[in-house]
């Protein structure tokens, strides 16, 4: 059986731009399996959370700052 979608993954199907920024807002979590979710959910969405990913490298939060860069360095 088919396991059922993570909260990152659900968000990132709805592709809106409250999905985009609660994915932006759990690249700042303490949790790693948090943060991950975001990643491959931010991934997901490509092209369309670009945006939000290259506003977030001036945040000044240094956890957002390295995930947003990571996600857009493996978008291309």
């Amino acid at each position: 059986t088919e396991d059922p979608p993570t909260a990152a993954e659900a968000l990132a199907n709805i592709g809106t731009s409250s999905a985009i920024r609660a994915l932006m807002e759990a690249l700042k979590s303490p949790r790693p399996a948090v943060v991950h979710a975001a990643k491959w959910g931010l991934l997901t969405l490509g092209d369309d959370a670009v945006a939000a990913l290259a506003a977030g490298l001036g945040s000044g939060n240094r956890a957002l700052e390295i995930n947003a860069s990571l996600v857009l360095e493996a978008i291309g």
